[in-house]
């Protein structure tokens, strides 16, 4: 701790000249926020000035806004870092301002879900051109185009809509989530060869998959090298053996199951970006390797269960 501050201390005098170089695009002023992943505050606004790293969940105070940059306060000292490894902690309510998409990723070319004019969502950070929202609830939504919202709720919004689309989804996919038995009946909600969508719980992400196979569990695939990248992010930049809770949409059917992210054996999808599969469990499935049922993964399937009870 000690060398932090010296390092800092070393470059505090240029700080102050170098706050000038940030014109703020958009004034940020009392927001406070913290890092989502570990990170670096900057000199300046460069990945090649001087820097010291922090952990995750250090927290900042916004002061302005410009690009993929953020100018912000730390222990008493101004710095920059990268604006998509901040997360809000003092929501932004917005509205959209049109009928528009949100997208699975800050890119245009990402799978996206359709809204409405006068639909609201909660502003926690931003990538770019987009801001990372989230619902009233605090579950991830995705990305919105910055100039597709306002704080302001627009004049022809019906003032009496309680809840946006994705709020309305979100909700649906929670009052239609079942557990069920693998080998009564859940073996047959998706069949080999099908596609379905993956709702991670933990990461707020809609990922979409398909059925290579299996038969004591179902054997995935994530769909695109964008899905998979979601998957790798999901697992915090890495992918894991842990257990995750989640939820297979498949239609109308909302089932409660476990993932893991780790890919193994041979794919099917070659452009995908994943280099095998991941498997995908229900009540009393099994694993491949011993045939017995896995408590972590039945665990993993009880909380996606309880997180739809709520």
């Amino acid at each position: 701790m000690k060398r932090f501050w010296n390092r800092f201390a070393a470059v505090l005098t240029l700080l102050a000249v170098l706050a000038l170089c940030l014109l703020p695009a958009a004034c940020a002023d009392g927001l406070a926020a913290v890092f989502n992943a570990k990170g670096k505050i900057y000199v300046r606004a460069s990945s090649h000035s001087k820097y010291v790293k922090v952990q995750k969940e250090t927290e900042v105070e916004v002061v302005a806004v410009n690009g993929d940059w953020a100018q912000v306060e730390y222990a008493g000292n101004t710095g920059y870092c990268k604006v998509k490894l901040l997360t809000l902690t003092n929501r932004i309510h917005v509205y959209a301002v049109e009928d528009t998409k949100i997208y699975r990723s800050a890119r245009r070319s990402s799978h996206y879900t359709r809204v409405g004019k006068g639909d609201d969502f909660y502003v926690v950070g931003r990538n770019g051109k987009y801001y990372r929202i989230e619902n009233k609830a605090g579950d991830s939504l995705g990305y919105i185009r910055i100039d597709s919202v306002s704080e302001k709720k627009p004049s022809s919004a019906h003032s009496d809509k309680a809840e946006s689309a994705t709020d309305s989804r979100i909700d649906r996919i929670k009052r239609d989530t079942v557990l069920m038995d693998w080998f009564e009946g859940g073996e047959k909600v998706l069949k080999k060869g099908g596609k379905a969508e993956l709702y991670d719980i933990q990461s707020g992400s809609f990922i979409q998959v398909k059925r290579k196979g299996g038969t004591n569990n179902a054997v995935m695939e994530p769909l695109t090298k964008e899905d998979t990248a979601l998957l790798k992010e999901a697992g915090g930049g890495k992918f894991s053996w842990s257990s995750r809770p989640a939820i297979l949409i498949v239609g109308d059917t909302c089932v409660a199951c476990a993932i893991n992210t780790m890919p193994e054996g041979e794919e099917s999808i070659r452009d995908n970006d994943f280099p095998g599969c991941f498997s995908l469990h229900m009540v009393n499935s099994r694993t491949h390797e011993t045939n017995k049922v896995n408590e972590k993964h039945q665990k993993a399937i009880q909380k996606a269960y309880e997180w739809a009870q709520k």
